[in-house]
């Protein structure tokens, strides 16, 4: 491998890219992915931290064709919520024991993707309580997991919204959400220049994968593309903590 490559390049290259077509496929869940396999060859902060960075930048081109269709009353409102307990979360990343945190992020992953898979539905109305409910529950849980959009899909996907609204909702708040947990993981001194090196050299990794996870979700049904995406994070959750 090159000198000026940085550690772990091959190994994040294939991360980003199986995030990135989830990110494009799926609306969601490029965090879920690149997280727990992440956390199996860097420390689990960074790896929390790198998802984090590797996923906003990777969504930023999805954003302006989101606009129209994004629920935007109820979106900010959870953006606001989760802002504001984001940093609880990211307290608890950074003093836990390093194995504990592996587990946990896998974990997390495992128990999300089976509550949606299981067919549990929200079955209410989105009033602002329940926003602000559902963003303060991303905020602890994205800032010590990168996974807040776990409470997100509960509330938007696991109900009967179209696939497009679901997706276009995901990505306006990750746009939101993303510069301000970006600036926290920098304050909390996680963000360090080998992780940066690391993540900006596999971005074109995580754009072909945005590209062709838009590209296949054009091609599959709502269902179709809700059931591969579960079945995924699942199994990748459950071979992180067995493997991890």
């Amino acid at each position: 491998m090159p000198d000026w490559l940085p550690d772990h390049f091959w190994q994040a290259a294939l991360v980003v890219f199986a995030g990135g077509f989830i990110r494009g496929f799926t609306g969601f869940g490029a965090n879920m992915v690149m997280t727990p396999l992440y956390s199996l060859f860097i420390d689990p902060a960074q790896a929390v931290a790198a998802a984090w960075l590797q996923d906003t930048i990777a969504g930023a081109p999805l954003v302006p064709g989101a606009v129209k269709q994004t629920r935007w009353r109820s979106i900010l409102w959870i953006a606001a919520a989760s802002m504001l307990t984001f940093p609880l979360g990211l307290y608890l990343l950074v003093i836990a024991e390093k194995e504990l945190m592996r587990r946990v992020i896998a974990g997390t992953l495992i128990v999300g993707a089976a509550l949606i898979l299981s067919g549990w539905r929200f079955r209410g109305e989105h009033t602002t309580p329940r926003d602000i409910a559902c963003g303060a529950a991303s905020g602890v849980i994205g800032g010590a997991t990168s996974m807040g959009g776990i409470p997100f899909v509960l509330y938007y996907f696991a109900q009967n919204t179209s696939a497009a609204v679901t997706r276009a909702s995901a990505y306006s708040l990750t746009a939101i959400i993303g510069i301000f947990g970006i600036a926290a993981f920098a304050v909390a001194g996680i963000l360090d220049r080998p992780l940066l090196w690391l993540v900006v050299s596999v971005i074109p990794a995580n754009f072909v994968g945005v590209w062709l996870g838009v590209q296949t979700f054009a091609r599959v049904p709502d269902a179709g593309y809700r059931r591969f995406g579960l079945f995924f994070l699942l199994a990748i959750g459950v071979s992180v903590l067995i493997w991890g």
